[in-house]
């Protein structure tokens, strides 16, 4: 047996029998996965086998967790990753409120070497309340499970007063259009100008319907005007059905000559 990489064989052990071989790997570290070599040989020959041992399971936590540089909206979290067990780790600051663990931040990645064991990471996390409590762990992921770090708890500080925000009195306003026609309606001489123009609007209707009393007034009289005229022909009326209908003339009917 050997390692491909040619790293020693360390506390690896290796039974070799008439039946076959063994080779036994108690209390595995991180450095025992990779590729192992075996190789056997007789009077009739040699053959080689490759293996390869993986790891399989949940991250090992991380560890090592550290908040700085606390403000009242911010924290910079550090931590030291373990072994990601052959699947790429990702992480997440949680936080813890009861029994509840919260996701807060994006997921954290990057490059790393030796599977993540003793990598230190750093994140500064952002939007928290001023003068609040919090209790934040960091979570590990891969593509079989998760694990969380111990927790630690701090406290953010109060706003400076250059960092608070300044109240400012603000009026909500609805866009006026204007005419030249027409005042906004927010001028104070609106309501002035709409009465003027509703009196104005007015006279225009009653002068139009007066006119319209005159004609017909004057059509009428015109009418009964001539209904009392005498009626052109040679003798005298003889019968008048109505003032719009035909008239007798000499017994004849004709229709009324205006």
């Amino acid at each position: 047996w050997s390692r491909r990489d040619g790293k020693p064989m360390g506390h690896i052990s290796v039974e070799t029998g008439s039946n076959g071989t063994t080779l036994t790997i108690r209390d595995v570290n991180v450095t025992d996965f990779g590729n192992y070599t075996l190789q056997v040989n007789n009077s009739m020959g040699s053959y080689r086998e490759q293996l390869t041992l993986h790891a399989y399971g949940y991250p090992q936590r991380p560890y090592n967790l550290q908040a700085s540089n606390i403000s009242y909206n911010s924290v910079d979290m550090s931590w030291t990753s373990g072994f990601d067990m052959g699947t790429k780790q990702y992480f997440m600051i949680t936080k813890i409120v009861g029994n509840l663990f919260m996701t807060i931040s994006d997921k954290i990645s990057g490059p790393y070497k030796d599977g993540g064991l003793g990598h230190r990471w750093s994140y500064q996390q952002t939007n928290l309340d001023s003068d609040t409590e919090y209790t934040l762990a960091v979570m590990a992921e891969n593509a079989e499970n998760f694990t969380f770090s111990e927790h630690i708890k701090f406290n953010t500080t109060s706003p400076s007063p250059s960092s608070r925000p300044t109240k400012t009195s603000s009026v909500q306003t609805s866009p006026v259009v204007t005419t030249p026609w027409a005042t906004p309606p927010h001028h104070p001489h609106h309501k002035e100008q709409t009465s003027s123009m509703a009196v104005i609007a007015g006279g225009i209707v009653g002068g139009i319907v007066l006119l319209l009393l005159v004609i017909g007034s004057a059509s009428l009289v015109y009418r009964k005007r001539r209904e009392t005229l005498p009626l052109k022909g040679k003798g005298p009326l003889m019968s008048h059905e109505s003032s719009h209908g035909t008239f007798a003339v000499n017994g004849e009917k004709k229709p009324p000559v205006f």
